[in-house]
């Protein structure tokens, strides 16, 4: 048998590897624990120097052969004592730790970032971290644990960058989910066995540039969105579009340019969603201008204005609906005047409307429909309203209602009728007696 490679690596301390993994170059990686001060490093080394405080993971990337260092970094903390068992590496080439950490003092533990899914460490909790393939970057870091010890002694990562780690711990509300085989500690150490999603160490994408072109012009107005982004610990998985930033994703891609119609006027923001292959999403705004397109421009048409009812006593509810049609843009508003004087009195964006008359009269009412290219038609419609007096109806002035005469105080009901009748029976009576 033939020794094919074989070296020492240490330095000035105790210094101790774990666990090994070769990558698809032929690269060998090593992780463990140190406390050493002078552990070779690389230049862009995530961490270049070792906590003052316990000892520190370490991480070493070596050539195929082991005859020189390609890429080495500290990991930990300067009042905690930190220890890794396992390494793996995803598809993308990152690399991932784990063992366990145990703090010192409440500050300057082992490092978490933004990605982190539990940043608290109880005491002697187990730890993953996942770097950058070269160990400049750490993108997430994460602990589990509870009242007591506990330690990770095997990780590894599925092809969507779920991490699968197995461990032991002495705490007695150790992390289980709802659904878990056994949701209670049995003895007096338990094996540990967790799954974390590969949203809890991921970095989230960077928007590189959005932009639009063009970005105003009259309508409709085609455009082109083009967005540049880039995931330093995976890929982009899709874009998503809101091209009028309403909170509803009009469309969705997997490519960072797409085009859209803008088919009436108006100032609007459209929004793009990126989405990494760890489900984290960034987002930006561009705006886009869109003026209306006035040279084969029509007016709206007006077909009919109802009044509902056209005539009562006061006080009258009348509802009013027109029905209007733009052939080449979109309605924008109708505006009301209750009394034809040219005041406007209420505008909507609706076609109906309703409105209390309180005294009597007859009223015109004018609807102005305008679209949005701001041209408009108008259209009116009368109504009358009669008033109530000491409990009997007056007829308004200039309105036709009923037929005959009008006796007593002017309106043609049974009180009328019976005053009528009182008033002729004494005449009509006399008359039959000189008979």
């Amino acid at each position: 048998d033939t020794l094919v490679a074989s070296t020492y690596f240490g330095g000035n301390g105790f210094d101790e590897s774990t666990a090994v993994l070769v990558n698809n170059n032929g690269n060998i990686y090593i992780t463990g624990w140190t406390g050493s001060t002078n552990l070779p490093v690389s230049n862009n080394a995530f961490s270049k120097n070792r906590g003052s405080i316990g000892s520190d993971i370490f991480i070493t990337e070596f050539n195929s052969n082991l005859t020189s260092i390609i890429a080495s970094t500290y990991l930990g903390g300067n009042n905690s004592g930190d220890y890794a068992n396992s390494i793996d590496i995803d598809r993308f080439g990152n690399i991932y730790v784990a063992g366990n950490t145990q703090k010192f003092m409440d500050t300057d533990i082992f490092p978490t970032v933004e990605a982190t899914y539990n940043s608290t460490i109880h005491y002697y909790d187990q730890v993953i971290a996942k770097l950058s393939g070269d160990l400049s970057t750490m993108y997430g870091s994460t602990f589990f644990g509870k009242d007591s010890e506990e330690s990770i002694n095997s990780i590894k990562i599925d092809n969507e960058g779920g991490i699968y780690s197995a461990g032991w711990t002495f705490s007695k509300d150790f992390q289980v989910s709802s659904d878990g085989y056994d949701k209670q500690k049995n003895g007096c150490e338990d094996a540990t066995i967790t799954y974390l999603s590969a949203y809890y160490l991921d970095e989230k994408p960077t928007i590189n540039s959005f932009s639009v072109a063009p970005t105003s012009g009259t309508a409709p107005l085609t455009v082109t969105f083009t967005a540049t982004a880039s995931d330093r610990d995976g890929v982009i998985s899709k874009y998503q579009w809101d091209f009028n930033n309403d909170g509803t994703m009009d469309k969705e891609t997997t490519s960072g340019t797409t085009t859209y119609t803008y088919s009436d006027s108006g100032d609007y923001t459209a929004k793009v969603y990126v989405v990494d292959d760890g489900g984290k999403i960034v987002s930006k705004m561009v705006s886009i201008q869109v003026t209306a397109n006035t040279t084969n421009n029509h007016p709206p048409v007006i077909y009919s204005l109802l009044a509902t009812p056209t005539t009562g006593f006061a006080p009258l509810t009348v509802t009013f609906t027109v029905i209007a049609k733009d052939e080449d843009n979109n309605i924008s508003k109708y505006q009301w005047d209750f009394d034809n004087d040219g005041t406007v009195d209420k505008e909507t964006t609706d076609n109906i409307v309703k409105k209390i008359f309180e005294s009597a009269g007859t009223f015109t009412i004018k609807v102005t429909v305008t679209d949005t290219g701001n041209l408009s038609a108008s259209k009116t419609i009368t109504i009358t309203v009669n008033i109530a007096n000491n409990g009997k109806n007056i007829i308004a002035k200039g309105s036709k209602q009923g037929c005959g005469c009008n006796i007593g105080d002017g309106s043609n009901n049974l009180g009328d009728l019976i005053f009528m009748f009182l008033i002729l029976l004494p005449i009509l009576l006399m008359k039959k007696e000189k008979i």
